[in-house]
């Protein structure tokens, strides 16, 4: 009894939000689509190989992830964008994106932990692999939010996309598929950029092997409809994109 009342409070929460969402939380995404319509957008993720890529060089729009704000005192460069799907991440960094003067795009269920300001707009996440022609619509996730921020990427309308900083690489974990857990990260983050990133904080146990199969449909549906896709990370360990140098990147 007490079962079926819990499952009912979760479908009736989830079509609220459904409902919050397509009555004004796509509004701002809408007016995004093709804002750069034939362009290469770079897609910045926040690996540790960030602190050795020269984001000052590149000239192009940008979608930045997350706590990407945490190295804005290292760089000039800003990203047009943040996208962030995870609510461990909108729980520690929502005073943060609140104040920013950049589009932050957060889960809906944002809404609900009071992630709330003029520059924040939300996505409507799918929990599974598919590629969305629409961001207006479901988001595919696949465990990652770089997964979600290329298809931002395509509804922004890029020519082509360039990766940096997608390490794809966690001390600790091998690549294979592990229930979703959240654990506290203990002592000094060297998965990130930055080691303040989740130290000492909640954080949850990375999916690769996930987080390739939403790589693979990106790499399908890309291909599909002639939009080229390159992985310029340093020393990245992501082997489903073409890779180039990030000379070549800078050059595109």
């Amino acid at each position: 009894m007490i079962g079926e009342i819990l499952k009912k409070s979760g479908y009736i929460k989830f079509h609220i939000l459904k409902y919050v969402y397509f009555l004004f939380g796509n509004k701002k995404l809408k007016s995004y689509k093709n804002k750069y319509k034939g362009e290469t957008i770079l897609v910045v993720g926040n690996g540790p190989s960030l602190k050795i890529t020269p984001l000052d060089k590149f000239r192009i729009p940008s979608v930045g992830m997350n706590k990407i704000d945490l190295f804005f005192d290292k760089t000039k460069w800003r990203p047009n964008f943040i996208v962030c799907i995870n609510g461990l991440v909108t729980l520690q960094n929502k005073k943060i994106f609140k104040k920013l003067g950049i589009p932050v795009i957060l889960d809906i269920k944002s809404f609900l932990l009071g992630a709330i300001s003029k520059n924040i707009s939300y996505l409507l996440p799918n929990y599974n692999s598919d590629f969305s022609n629409n961001f207006t619509k479901k988001v595919g996730t696949s465990g990652t939010v770089t997964y979600s921020a290329i298809q931002f990427a395509y509804y922004l309308g890029a020519k082509k996309i360039i990766l940096v900083g997608v390490d794809h690489s966690f001390k600790g974990y091998s690549n294979q598929k592990v229930k979703s857990k959240i654990e506290t990260f203990k002592g000094d983050d060297h998965n990130h950029f930055d080691p303040n990133y989740f130290k000492n904080k909640k954080w949850a146990i990375p999916n690769l092997e996930g987080s390739e199969i939403g790589y693979k449909k990106a790499l399908s549906f890309l291909n599909e409809n002639n939009i080229e896709i390159y992985d310029a990370t340093i020393n990245g360990k992501l082997n489903i994109f073409p890779k180039i140098t990030i000379e070549q990147a800078i050059e595109m």
